[in-house]
C-alpha cells in the first residue's frame, strides 16, 4: 500500500510539473529581468553568485534576482541591498515566469525549474571537467547501456508530449578550448544536451575574486574569526573531492591513510601556519574532534555553513592539497604549491567506477603523496623550494585561456548578445 501510495504521488507530481512548465512558456519574458540560483538553492556561492555580483554592480539595466531556498541566505543578501526571493514565494514565482534569463551552476533545481520555459537557460557550470560527470561514467551504468538508452528514450519522449526537457541549457562556458571540448563531452550523453548548444570560451566568472576584480566579495570572515584563536603566517588548504556513499566503502580520508593529530599540529607549529580541511558537501566525513575549542589547535574543518563559498578563502591560501577536485585548475591562477593526495585512487577510478577524462599524472602538476606523512613531508618541502612552477605554468595554459579578472565580462556580453 505504501509503495503504491508513493508512485501515485510520483506520478500525480509529475503530471502538476509539466502542466505548470507547459504554462509557464505562455507568459511574456523581459530580456533584462535575470533570476541566478546556486546548487540546489542552498547556498550563496560559486559562477552564478560572482556574475551576479559583477551584473548587479556594473549593469543597473538588468533586473538581477537570486533566488533560493535557504531563508538564511535570502535575508543576508537583502541586508545587504540585493533582490532575493525564496523560490517558492509570490515574488519568487512572479520572477520566474517573467525572467528572459536562468542562470544556474549546477542544475535547474538551482531555482525554480518548472517555471522558466521559454526563458535563456545559462549553465555557468562549477568546475574544469577532470572527472566524467555521473550519466556518463561507468558506475551508474556499468553493463547496463540498454537501461541508459531507455532512459535517454524515456526524456525525449516526455519532451515531445510536454514539452519538458528535465534538464535544458542553451549556453554553458569554459575556461578553455581544451576544457570546452571536455565539456562537450561530458554533457554528450546528458538529456540536458542539445545538438545546438552553445559552449563557449569565456573563463570562469568566480576567478575573478582570485585575480582582485574590483566588484568581486573577497571578504573571507571564517578566516578572520581565525586570526582571532591564533597567530598564523601561512594558509594550508586540503580539499577533497566528492565520493559516493553508495558503494558500500566509506572511507575516511584522514585516519585511514595515516593522519596523526599530533603529528600535524607540531609541522603547523613549526612552520606557522593553519591547516582549513573543507569537505565536499557530497564528500566523506573529515572526522576529527568537535570544531576545534581548544585555543591551541591550528586545524579547522568549517561546515559548509560555516564556509560556503571557498574563493574568498581560497585568495590567501600558500598551499593547496588535493586529490580530484578540479579546484586546483583555478588555483593554478595564483602560481602557488599544489600538494595531490591521491590516496585511494585506484579505488576511485577502478571500484567505484569514476572515469577520469585524462591520464592522472599528466594533469597534475606538484608531488603526489600515498599519505599523510608524504603530505606533510611535502608541505614543509614546498614552503623552502617550489620545484612544480613551469609544470604549472603550462597546465595553468592548457586549462585556463584567460588569466585576467575579466571573465564576468565576457559571460555577460556572450548572454546579451544571445538575448
Amino acid at each position: 500500500m505504501n509503495i503504491f501510495y508513493l508512485k501515485l504521488k510520483h506520478t500525480l507530481a509529475n503530471v502538476t510539473f509539466n502542466i505548470e512548465y507547459f504554462a509557464s512558456g505562455l507568459f511574456r519574458k523581459d530580456p533584462n529581468m535575470w533570476i541566478f540560483g546556486a546548487p540546489l538553492g542552498q547556498k550563496f556561492a560559486d559562477n552564478s553568485k560572482y556574475l551576479f555580483l559583477y551584473v548587479t554592480k556594473n549593469h543597473p539595466d538588468i533586473t538581477c534576482v537570486w533566488l533560493s531556498r535557504n531563508m538564511d541566505v535570502i535575508e543576508k543578501l537583502r541586508k545587504n541591498g540585493y533582490s532575493a526571493y525564496h523560490v517558492s514565494s509570490r515574488e519568487g514565482i512572479l520572477h520566474s515566469l517573467r525572467a528572459g534569463c536562468v542562470i544556474i551552476s549546477t542544475s535547474l533545481w538551482d531555482v525554480n525549474r518548472s517555471l522558466i520555459r521559454g526563458a535563456k537557460v545559462v549553465q555557468l557550470w562549477h568546475g574544469t571537467p577532470l572527472k566524467k560527470l555521473l550519466v556518463t561514467s561507468k558506475y551508474r551504468f556499468r553493463n547496463h547501456k540498454l537501461m541508459l538508452r531507455f532512459w535517454l528514450f524515456l526524456r525525449s519522449l516526455m519532451a515531445s508530449i510536454f514539452g519538458f526537457e528535465a534538464e535544458h541549457y542553451d549556453l554553458t562556458i569554459a575556461t578553455s578550448q581544451e576544457s570546452r571540448t571536455t565539456m562537450l563531452s561530458a554533457f554528450d550523453e546528458l538529456p540536458a544536451f542539445r545538438s545546438n548548444m552553445n559552449v563557449v570560451v569565456t573563463g570562469y566568472p568566480r576567478n575573478d575574486v582570485l585575480l582582485d576584480a574590483w566588484w568581486s566579495d573577497d571578504n573571507c570572515p571564517y578566516l578572520e574569526n581565525i586570526k582571532g584563536i591564533v597567530d598564523f603566517t601561512f594558509v594550508i588548504c586540503y580539499l577533497p573531492t566528492w565520493r559516493r556513499q553508495d558503494v558500500g566503502r566509506k572511507r575516511n580520508l584522514l585516519f585511514d591513510y595515516g593522519f596523526d593529530i599530533d603529528e600535524v599540529e607540531a609541522l603547523l607549529t613549526r612552520i606557522d601556519a593553519i591547516l582549513i580541511m573543507k569537505v565536499h558537501e557530497r564528500g566523506a566525513e573529515l572526522a576529527l574532534h568537535p570544531e576545534h575549542g581548544d585555543q591551541k589547535s591550528r586545524i579547522f574543518t568549517p561546515s559548509d555553513t560555516a564556509l560556503p563559498d571557498i574563493y574568498p578563502l581560497l585568495k590567501r591560501v600558500n598551499i593547496l592539497i588535493t586529490d580530484y577536485s578540479s579546484v586546483y585548475f583555478d588555483f593554478l591562477l595564483l602560481d602557488r604549491p599544489i600538494i595531490f593526495a591521491p590516496f585511494d585512487l585506484h579505488e576511485f577510478v577502478g571500484l567505484d567506477g569514476q572515469e577520469l577524462f585524462y591520464d592522472y599524472g599528466e594533469i597534475t602538476p606538484g608531488p603526489k603523496a600515498t599519505d599523510w606523512k608524504g603530505v606533510l613531508e611535502f608541505v614543509e618541502r614546498n614552503l623552502q623550494s617550489d620545484d612544480y612552477r613551469i609544470q604549472r605554468k603550462e597546465i595553468c595554459q592548457r586549462f585556463n585561456e584567460f588569466r585576467d579578472c575579466k571573465s564576468s565580462e565576457r559571460v555577460y556580453n556572450i548572454i546579451k548578445k544571445s538575448l
